[in-house]
């Protein structure tokens, strides 16, 4: 790109940002006060709050319901766990891509951690997948709503600043790990097809990991001015309903529209 147009697409890049952020306040996705009240505690308690409904449309939806008392078909948990592989290959590369953009040290390397965990999450899941189909999970078609969480991740850890990056790839740690106490605690063992896949929802050693991660936002986004806090709390919505997004996915078996 010329050098001459950079400060316009600079320019065109935020008031992008800024009309995402605009739109979510306008739904009520996105207190209009938030600021004024935002900063007088951490960013994570904020953010958490303002996201509890799409959590609660995770926990509520009946794939997860599906998923804890075994009632789930078992065609929709394979097409989870084959979008799933996918997300955790693209995810994995954000991490790492993030990680090298942090400027403290022990950020990055928790970043470069995790990353290193979720490809061990993503041979799991493989293993997992193997146990239910006999395809090949690397050539099942990425479905839409997948394609659209993994270039969202990609393009925030590539080109948005690094607070709003962090928050885009927050929701991961925290969605999931909403949705794992809900279905540790009204889980049926017994009979379930998924017992093993659900054992570790709920599991502490992830509680204390997704309050690391949230203490990185809140971290993050200490010196913020208040526009800046606003976009990265956008970005953390984004990601969140993108979390509910890839749930309804799966229960609807979703594919790409015919061409006609």
């Amino acid at each position: 790109m010329s050098s001459k147009w950079m400060p316009l697409a600079s320019n065109m890049i935020s008031r992008r940002r800024l009309l995402g952020a605009a739109t979510l306040m306008a739904t009520g996705s996105l207190a209009p006060n938030v600021h004024a009240y935002g900063l007088m505690r951490p960013w994570a308690e904020e953010a958490a709050g303002l996201a509890a409904p799409l959590a609660a449309a995770c926990v509520n939806h009946p794939f997860v319901k599906g998923l804890a008392d075994g009632s789930l078909s078992e065609e929709r948990f394979v097409y989870y766990i084959g979008q799933n592989i996918h997300y955790l290959m693209a995810y994995q590369k954000s991490l790492r891509a993030l990680s090298r953009r942090m400027e403290d040290p022990n950020h990055r390397k928790r970043f470069e951690d995790w990353a290193d965990e979720t490809a061990a999450t993503e041979q799991y899941t493989r293993d997992v997948y193997a146990s239910f189909s006999p395809r090949i999970p690397d050539i099942l078609i990425v479905a839409p709503t997948t394609q659209l969480y993994m270039g969202w991740e990609a393009q925030a850890t590539a080109f948005l600043p690094v607070h709003e990056a962090v928050a885009a790839m927050l929701p991961c740690f925290w969605s999931y790990g909403e949705v794992g106490r809900f279905v540790a605690k009204t889980k049926k063992t017994q009979g379930n097809r998924y017992a093993d896949w659900i054992a570790g929802y709920g599991d502490p050693a992830y509680e204390k990991t997704v309050a690391e991660a949230m203490g990185i936002g809140s971290d993050v986004a200490r010196d913020l001015t208040p526009s800046e806090r606003f976009a990265m709390t956008a970005a953390f919505l984004r990601s969140n309903r993108l979390e509910w997004m890839f749930w309804d996915a799966a229960w609807r078996l979703e594919t790409w529209p015919a061409v006609r």
